[in-house]
């Protein structure tokens, strides 16, 4: 059997929906040989710690294991809207399912320090983070709550407030962005 299958059995997304890309879906199992994966994205230290992957590991009798990343429970959304929310010094990056009540809310502080561009990053990195938890290809619209002039600064491109737009010149997965009015 597959040790993604039956991580998903147990009701649990793999992060990239466990396509081995992203290196993200560790595990303690020191008894699993060390793949190519592995290898790929894994320290030696943790290696040797027994830590492993999981979307690439086959097994046949009953397997113990500890799941290191964040999970989520496994959900078949045909249609999602992220929300963006920023405001003094932290981003909230909301998941939503139109069809259902749902939502799954990630929260990212800032250091004064950190740049326009590490700021970007990290938001953009939650929004794909969400979307890869659930196999989520992308979002119908990624909606930004937050001032006119930071949103602009981000992603150095003049806008309007209340319009939808579409996603491809911003860079972001999904089909549209659409930018709301500013937080008071």
């Amino acid at each position: 059997m597959k040790l993604k299958e039956d991580i998903l059995n147990k009701g649990i997304a793999l992060p990239c929906g466990g396509t081995g890309v992203c290196g993200r879906c560790k595990i303690i199992c020191p008894a699993l040989p060390i793949s190519r994966l592995d290898k790929k994205f894994l320290t030696d230290k943790e290696t040797e710690s027994g830590i492993r992957l999981a979307c690439d590991k086959d097994f046949c009798n009953k397997l113990n294991y500890e799941i290191l990343f964040k999970t989520f429970p496994k959900q078949d959304f045909d249609y999602a809207n992220i929300e963006v929310t920023i405001k003094d010094n932290t981003a909230s990056v909301t998941l939503l399912n139109g069809e259902e009540p749902f939502s799954e809310t990630t929260v990212i502080n800032f250091l004064k320090e950190d740049s326009l561009s590490l700021y970007k990053g990290k938001i953009i990195k939650e929004i794909v983070e969400l979307l890869e938890a659930y196999a989520i290809p992308k979002a119908n619209t990624i909606i930004f709550n937050t001032d006119l002039k930071l949103f602009e600064s981000l992603f150095q491109k003049t806008t309007e407030v209340d319009t939808y737009l579409s996603a491809v010149p911003f860079m972001l997965p999904s089909e549209f962005v659409y930018l709301m009015q500013s937080i008071k």
